[in-house]
């Protein structure tokens, strides 16, 4: 098992200092493609996720532009970093691979439907404010 399979486990178990979710309660059941590449390209994207796995040497900074020039292009879909260095946590909860240098591709309109289905419960009552407006763009 990779070390991307060994993550998406991982933030699929239910943690009980997160209210019994999971970091990613879709993570699990969705179906993803992983892609190792230099710079992403969408004609890869297939239906529910596409993991841009990137080279060691991208810092932060030039993940998180990447993804802002993907997403405006792009606007059908939504693309996410999870550098390796992030050490993004919620409630304790590491959220991040920690390895890899990653992008995350998903069809909008399914990730919008999976965001407000998790809103009606208390799901986003662990998040910081820093890390909704990193993710959900608030």
């Amino acid at each position: 098992m990779s070390t991307i399979e060994e993550w998406i486990q991982r933030i699929s178990k239910p943690q009980t200092v997160l209210s019994n979710h999971s970091v990613c309660p879709f993570a699990r059941a969705a179906r993803y493609k992983i892609v190792h590449t230099e710079i992403p390209d969408v004609g890869t994207f297939e239906p529910q996720v596409t993991l841009y796995v990137l080279p060691d040497g991208v810092s932060k900074q030039e993940l998180l532009d990447m993804c802002i020039s993907l997403n405006n292009q792009n606007p059908e879909l939504v693309f996410l970093p999870d550098h390796k260095t992030a050490n993004t946590v919620l409630n304790g909860v590491a959220t991040g691979n920690g390895v890899h240098n990653i992008i995350l591709a998903q069809e909008r309109y399914e990730l919008e439907q999976a965001r407000s289905q998790l809103s009606r419960s208390n799901y986003y009552d662990h998040w910081d404010r820093d890390y909704l407006e990193e993710i959900l763009g608030l």
